[in-house]
Parts: C-alpha cells; sequence; structure tokens
C-alpha cells in the first residue's frame, strides 16, 4: 500500500500531514489532514495528478484558492493556506467535520424550520460572495457543509468566477438572464 504522505507535494509536506482520504471528486483529492506547526487537523485540496499537467486546470484550482480566500464569513469554508512552488496545487481549507446537506437530508429529512436555518446561512454566504463580485455558480447539497455546532457553510468554489465589471451572463432556464 504506498503511504499517501509520498502523493502530498514537496512545499506542502513541509507543514501539513495527510491523515486519510475524505473524498475524491473530478478535480481533486481532499485528505484529512494536520496542521504540522500548529497540530491542528484541516481539509487539504491537491489536484489530481493526471490533470496537473493540464494548464488550464491548474489555473482553475489556483484561481479557486485566491476566490475562496477573498471571502471571511461563518458561512463560508474558510481558506488557511496554499501553494503550487514544485508545480502541483494545493488548497487548505478549515475542517468542517459534519455532514453535507445532502447527507443530513439521506439521515433524515430537514424539518422546515431547519430547512428554513439553512436556507438563511447559505443566502448570507452567497450574499457575502457577490458583495466581493463572485459568484459560486455551484451551489448544490453536496457543497454545503454542517459544522459540529450546527453552522452550515458554504464550500468549493471550484467553478466560480468574479464578477468583475458587476454582472455576469450566465444561462438560466434556456434563456439569458444578467446577474447584477
Amino acid at each position: 500500500m504506498t503511504d499517501i504522505n509520498s502523493r502530498i507535494p514537496e512545499d506542502c509536506a513541509r507543514k501539513f500531514k495527510a491523515v486519510r482520504l475524505l473524498g475524491e471528486g473530478g478535480f481533486g483529492q481532499v485528505y484529512l489532514a494536520e496542521q504540522i506547526g500548529l497540530g491542528r487537523s484541516v481539509a487539504l485540496k491537491i489536484l489530481r495528478t493526471e490533470t496537473s499537467q493540464d494548464q488550464e486546470q491548474i489555473k482553475r484550482f489556483v484561481e479557486e484558492g485566491r476566490i475562496t480566500a477573498q471571502l471571511s464569513h461563518p458561512n463560508v469554508v474558510r481558506v488557511i493556506d496554499a501553494g503550487a512552488e514544485t508545480g502541483v496545487p494545493w488548497l487548505v481549507y478549515e475542517l468542517v467535520e459534519g455532514p453535507s446537506l445532502r447527507d443530513r437530508a439521506r439521515q433524515q429529512p430537514l424539518r422546515w424550520h431547519e430547512a428554513v436555518h439553512a436556507a438563511a446561512q447559505i443566502a448570507a454566504a452567497l450574499e457575502e460572495a457577490h458583495s466581493h463580485s463572485i459568484v459560486h455558480r455551484d451551489v448544490k447539497a453536496e457543497n454545503v457543509l454542517q459544522a459540529a455546532d450546527g453552522t452550515y457553510k458554504l464550500a468549493d468554489f471550484g467553478i466560480a468566477k468574479w464578477a468583475a465589471s458587476g454582472s455576469v451572463r450566465t444561462r438560466l432556464r434556456r434563456r439569458e438572464t444578467q446577474l447584477t
């Protein structure tokens, strides 16, 4: 069996030690990791090896970190560190140890007041993002995480975009809509 830390880029491994794989997506792998200097648990996201040769994917991954780092809000997962010195980009996020909203709803359907509570927190996170001209573009139950204290946090700004002009064009229900 391969040691998971052999997959961690050298510049990242100086600060973080992978403990176990938490999940994988088309873009990268997320590990439970320990921040060595502070001894705290974090979520470490590394761009997939097969994707690390694609300059467009590298750009998107780095941009995810830059976009998320602009936000400081209790309902947005916080970026702790990032790097790409060795050519393989990585991001470190606060660890949200609870389930995704999707998993939470599968365990037991949310009561109406729980759903309203979650929706209000997600809306607050989106309001913060929009105040920084950031459009998330992938809000779904899998990207909303519930912290141990019950707080919901929006994660995965991987396809988010800067709306530099103050608006962004997107396709909604087969018609073009301008969001401002």
